[in-house]
């Protein structure tokens, strides 16, 4: 309650507070612990990319034996049938998972293979007319223009932000205002559903939902064509809103029947 009576909006006042330390450790000059470990970040994905160019095949046992060497801890992630899902590197005290790194998350395991495919292919050459000519096979994966996975240093109020897709922990790096035009937008004091609406619009919002069908935890989809795309023209705040309609279509608001004492 603030001082006439009127109740603050405290949906996700964990990461409110997480924010209010960093803004007083940046006013007084302070390196936070996020900022030592985002300023590594470039270094471990260096160090990935570089195991992968070396390579002459793909192993997984390679892989892993190559970043030991360079000083990492592998930490492997199995399901109950012992497949390995996922894995994570410890430098020192620090820990990276894999869907923290790389560009568009392609140092995860199920994209590694690929990531090397894609560092060790060779150009096919065709002879026409007497003279060869190089054809470069064309990409078939479409790049998303900003990689919200990668805090960004030189943008500011970038805040940290975190949610389950199709059963994958995501974080990602997004502007604090966009957030808070979702809070807004999906008020958890009226609306019953605000966290799944809240993470569909983000999803939307960074081009993590591309696909039909698409769900966030489990909630109601839409299908593609109900999806909007974001024009040239538009900025963050006007992408945010329509992004916002969006998963409000999808998956409709809930609002809450009455208030618990």
């Amino acid at each position: 309650m603030d001082e006439n009576g009127n109740i603050n909006n405290d949906h996700n006042i964990h990461l409110r507070a997480q924010r209010a330390a960093e803004r007083v450790a940046k006013k007084r000059g302070w390196t936070t612990a996020a900022q030592i470990r985002n300023c590594n970040i470039p270094q471990v994905n260096q160090n990935c990319m570089e195991v992968l160019r070396t390579m002459q095949s793909w192993s997984w046992d390679e892989y892993k034996n190559a970043l030991i060497r360079k000083g990492y801890t592998v930490h492997e992630r199995e399901d109950k049938k012992g497949i390995l899902r996922g894995y994570a590197l410890m430098n020192g005290n620090t820990k990276y998972k894999a869907s923290e790194l790389g560009i568009g998350r392609n140092l995860m395991i199920s994209k590694l293979p690929a990531t090397w495919e894609k560092l060790h292919h060779q150009p096919t050459t065709v002879i026409r007319n007497n003279a060869p000519k190089t054809v470069q096979q064309e990409a078939t994966h479409k790049v998303d223009p900003i990689d919200y996975t990668q805090y960004r240093p030189d943008h500011q109020n970038i805040i940290p932000y975190v949610f389950t897709y199709e059963g994958k922990e995501h974080k990602l790096y997004i502007p604090e205002k966009i957030l808070d035009c979702f809070n807004d937008e999906f008020d958890y004091r009226f609306i019953a559903n605000c966290q799944k609406l809240t993470d569909m619009a983000v999803a939307i919002f960074v081009g993590l939902i591309d696909t039909p069908n698409a769900t966030i935890g489990g909630g109601g989809g839409g299908s593609q064509s109900d999806l909007p795309w974001r024009d040239q023209d538009e900025d963050d705040l006007q992408w945010a809103r329509r992004c916002a309609h969006a998963a409000s279509r999808s998956l409709g608001k809930k609002l809450k029947t009455g208030l618990k004492r």
